[in-house]
């Protein structure tokens, strides 16, 4: 059961009683109906199953890191190279940054950013998939209520793909292949390279 204290002037709060016992606040309400509104907003989405506790969001990315590294089982090659791209890449941008704040569309701006510093498509992926697991484990630890790396397909993702240009024989190279394929092995073999072609 949720319930709203006046903190001071035009604030109010909602408080609410969490699994564990202890109790959680949200702030910021500047009128008392609208704390009343939370409050039996986070209720009814009690009764539903349907509720995510956005207090345990305010944990840095910085301070879940440490309790994310305890999670793991992997080589230690992995770890290391976690280790690296962690400090490289992912605390300088969100290390300060409360796991609840974090958006999708910093995300694909990081994404965008580290392309054009000159970073390889594929060492980019590597580092937002990193951030994707991370962030994944803490949808898991109910510190978010969903994971902001997205995967969309078909968003302007194109320009970093690295296109294969199809490579078609000539006629000549398929004659000079069919004669070789003859040589080293029989006629039936030329004419499978001809017909094919």
């Amino acid at each position: 059961m949720s319930w709203v204290e006046h903190t001071s002037g035009q604030h109010w709060r909602v408080r609410y009683r969490r699994q564990d016992g202890s109790v959680a606040s949200e702030c910021g309400f500047t009128n008392q109906k609208a704390a009343y509104d939370r409050a039996h907003e986070v209720d009814v989405d009690r009764r539903r199953r349907t509720f995510h506790d956005h207090t345990r969001g305010r944990i840095t990315v910085n301070e879940w890191l440490p309790r994310w590294w305890t999670t793991l089982d992997v080589d230690e090659v992995t770890l290391d190279n976690y280790q690296y791209l962690i400090d490289k890449h992912i605390i300088p941008r969100f290390g300060r940054t409360p796991l609840g704040e974090l958006q999708s569309s910093d995300i694909k701006q990081w994404s965008t950013d580290l392309h054009t510093a000159g970073y390889e498509h594929s060492t980019v992926e590597g580092i937002v998939s990193l951030f994707s697991r991370i962030l994944g484990d803490a949808v898991e630890d109910e510190l978010l209520a969903a994971n902001p790396v997205h995967r969309h397909h078909n968003r302007g993702r194109r320009a970093f793909r690295i296109h294969r240009e199809m490579l078609w024989a000539t006629p000549e190279e398929v004659l000079r292949g069919a004669q070789q394929a003859e040589r080293l092995h029989n006629r039936a073999s030329a004419l499978l390279i001809i017909t094919a072609a």
